[in-house]
């Protein structure tokens, strides 16, 4: 992935309360053994391969790829089109329609409290 940096940028982590903070209460390297070690070790288990990508650019990066091939969802209530990435949101919660093979979601939308109610066959959160 040419997005991500490269493997010896981020070997190192810095455990914080959260962003700001100056001062981690731990910082910890995952690759100890050395890189490559540790690669040839994970391989055993996954086809993938690690990366650090942040999430800040992961979801740009995904609601721009939605975008481009035309992915949204209909809300049933209203009959208005959304992107499946829904920022802004809390989940109320779900039921599965067997006979659909659907989940069928709940949201608020927290900024004009609008409730969503959507139906998709993945949800992830």
């Amino acid at each position: 992935m040419n997005e991500t940096p490269p493997v010896e940028q981020w070997t190192s982590y810095r455990y914080c309360r959260n962003v700001l903070d100056s001062d981690p209460y731990g910082i910890a390297n995952h690759f100890q053994h050395g890189i490559k070690q540790e690669f040839d070790r994970m391989e055993e288990y996954s086809l993938s391969q690690i990366v650090h990508f942040s999430q800040n650019r992961f979801c740009e990066m995904l609601k721009t790829r939605l975008d481009e091939k035309d992915m949204r969802f209909t809300d049933l209530m209203t009959n208005n089109k959304y992107s499946p990435l829904l920022f802004n949101h809390q989940y109320m919660g779900y039921d599965f329609d067997e006979d659909e093979y659907r989940i069928k979601v709940r949201a608020v939308d927290t900024e004009n409290s609008e409730v969503r109610n959507i139906h998709c066959k993945y949800l992830i959160g």
